[in-house]
């Protein structure tokens, strides 16, 4: 799988969400995002219903396609989010050190965190899924950035089981 397309795809995802009036986005954004399919996994392990959050890329903060979905608008419907807990979604894309991470956060109605991190060099090699249920997360607001409390790795067939 080439990672290039992927990225240059996600370099455009940006959905809205807002603390007031919460406009579900066109999901295709998500479409993009990280593997074939993930999209489509994180949905339903949000469930429907769930606050859109958005994506933020952060490989380049100055792209014109951020203006669409601020780093401010997805920070205030993350943290509303967790303080309601009501489930949400929200994804970003980085570059660790040496490779595309497509990072998705969610929050489930049993209230649960869940982290699925997809990691592939940045030629697209040595793709990786990581998947942790968490208990809480502690977040950087500022960055979004986040770490999980309590978490535990999960198994291929239990995400399967997961995301059915």
């Amino acid at each position: 799988m080439n990672a290039i397309p992927h990225i240059a795809i996600s370099i455009a995802l940006l959905t809205a969400c807002s603390t007031t009036a919460v406009k579900e986005p066109d999901t295709s954004p998500w479409d993009a995002f990280g593997y074939r399919g993930m999209a489509g996994e994180v949905n339903r392990l949000a469930g429907e219903g769930s606050l859109n959050c958005g994506i933020h890329n952060h490989l380049d903060v100055n792209d014109p396609v951020n203006s669409h979905m601020t780093i401010a608008d997805s920070r205030a419907c993350v943290k509303s989010a967790i303080g309601t807990q009501t489930p949400f979604r929200y994804g970003s894309v980085r570059i660790p050190v040496d490779s595309y991470l497509f990072d998705a956060l969610v929050l489930t109605a049993s209230g649960k965190y869940w982290s699925i991190k997809y990691d592939s060099m940045l030629d697209g090699s040595d793709a990786q899924r990581f998947v942790e249920r968490c208990n809480d997360v502690k977040i950087d607001y500022k960055s979004l950035q986040y770490e999980g409390i309590g978490c535990e790795a999960i198994r291929e067939d239990e995400w399967q089981d997961a995301v059915k």
